[in-house]
């Protein structure tokens, strides 16, 4: 039995049909849309995407301090045990002050050789070797921020860093810039849907950028005395963006 023969459009019509195919099709690529897709399909609707900003602002509540001590001896055990009991009495001294041990921390310690100063045709000389051992603190009473630095470098801390200021639990101060962002976002909506003469619909998509809220660093200075070196920790703030996907509705 033969197979029920096809039915071939004819060659004018064929003709006619390319190019509306092809206009449609285009159209569907530039929309973002499925080919052959419907008004009254949910994913061919027409979208507004905005992106929001959102920046909240809070007082620091804590600081983080660095701290070295330094030595140097003929033998590398002489070197590492003279910098050891200095930073030791560097800890003691925070202890005094009220600084739990879990704000001590020990960053680094560090033992490198010391060269005599080479001379021509002859290798370089070990004549010692140098020590450091640093100390990060975590102060949560600003009040005693400069005593920190003032005990410290008299119980034998010869090296200062920064003062970070931070916030220990960021998170209500991020929640509080994300909700910002979306208030910032559904005003811009709202501004370009007027002035576009554009209807919003609901919310399709909302994505979160990156958001930042950097520590504020401060410069210490070695001097003699800080007591009552004032210390002031200013203000930080988070940054949250937020990008929304509006669906537009179409004009009654």
């Amino acid at each position: 039995m033969r197979p029920p023969a096809r039915t071939a459009l004819p060659s004018a019509l064929s003709r006619a049909l390319v190019p509306v195919l092809s206009c449609a099709l285009l159209a569907a690529l530039v929309l973002g849309l499925p080919a052959g897709a419907s008004a009254q399909n949910p994913e061919s609707e027409g979208s507004l995407v905005v992106t929001g900003t959102g920046i909240a602002v809070g007082e620091p509540d804590i600081a983080r301090l660095s701290m070295a001590a330094r030595a140097e001896a003929r033998s590398p055990a002489e070197a590492l045990s003279a910098a050891n009991e200095n930073i030791a009495a560097v800890i003691e001294a925070m202890r005094a002050l009220g600084i739990a041990d879990r704000d001590l921390q020990t960053a680094a310690v560090d033992l490198q050789p010391v060269y005599a100063r080479a001379e021509p045709g002859r290798p370089a000389r070990i004549t010692g070797y140098r020590s450091v051992n640093r100390l990060s603190i975590t102060v949560r009473d600003f009040e005693i921020v400069g005593q920190a630095i003032t005990k410290g470098t008299e119980a034998g801390a010869d090296e200062l860093g920064r003062i970070a200021f931070d916030i220990e639990d960021r998170a209500a101060l991020e929640a509080e810039a994300r909700k910002a962002a979306m208030r910032d976002a559904m005003a811009r909506a709202a501004q370009l849907a007027e002035a576009g003469d554009l209807t919003l619909g609901p919310i399709r998509q909302v994505s979160e950028g990156g958001g930042a809220m950097p520590m504020q660093d401060a410069r210490m200075v070695a001097v003699a005395s800080l007591e009552a070196a004032p210390v002031m920790g200013g203000t930080l703030e988070a940054r949250v963006s937020v990008s929304v996907r509006f669906a537009l509705l179409d004009a009654e």
